[in-house]
């Protein structure tokens, strides 16, 4: 997940979250586990791989998602759009509030929208490296006490655009 200043646009680390999906195979274990970012207040941009081995849909906590550092309670999300091939691994997933009493906790940085400066992602193209900083909560960096997941921040930097952009050809 990007995290940091990209190119002269800011990605907000409170909106870093994490994903739990509920697996199918209760062998391989009980959950899977990922990281993701809040693209909008209810939408969650996340690795399409995060969701392999999901359960069937009809369970109410198939996918669930929260905030690290605020209350780490998981709300329920549906999986919206997925795509998992040889250029994109991504999916979109929609958080939905079943608790009047205990919504959703936006993060402060999608509290003003319009004041902000739109979240940008693209293709990166040209020869030059791109400086960037990764965020998540990776499975090795686990609180001794409690086991509950720590983030990582990691910077680097990617040396050129790694896979060429599919061109449209006319037939």
């Amino acid at each position: 997940m990007w995290a940091g200043d990209l190119g002269g646009f800011v990605v907000e680390f409170d909106r870093r979250v994490q994903v739990r999906v509920r697996l199918a195979d209760p062998d391989v274990g009980g959950r899977g586990f990922g990281s993701g970012y809040l693209l909008a207040p209810r939408l969650v941009l996340t690795a399409a791989h995060v969701l392999d081995g999901m359960a069937a849909l009809g369970r109410p906590d198939t996918v669930t998602v929260s905030r690290p550092n605020a209350g780490e309670r998981e709300f329920p999300a549906t999986v919206v759009w997925r795509r998992k091939d040889a250029l994109v691994d991504a999916a979109l997933v929609e958080i939905v509030d079943i608790d009047d009493e205990h919504p959703w906790p936006n993060p402060e940085s999608v509290g003003n929208l319009p004041a902000r400066p739109p979240q940008r992602f693209g293709h990166l193209i040209g020869t030059r490296p791109h400086p960037v900083t990764l965020a998540g909560f990776p499975r090795m960096q686990k609180d001794p006490d409690d086991g509950a997941r720590l983030d990582e921040q990691v910077t680097g930097r990617v040396p050129r655009a790694p896979v060429p952009w599919p061109t449209a050809t006319r037939s």
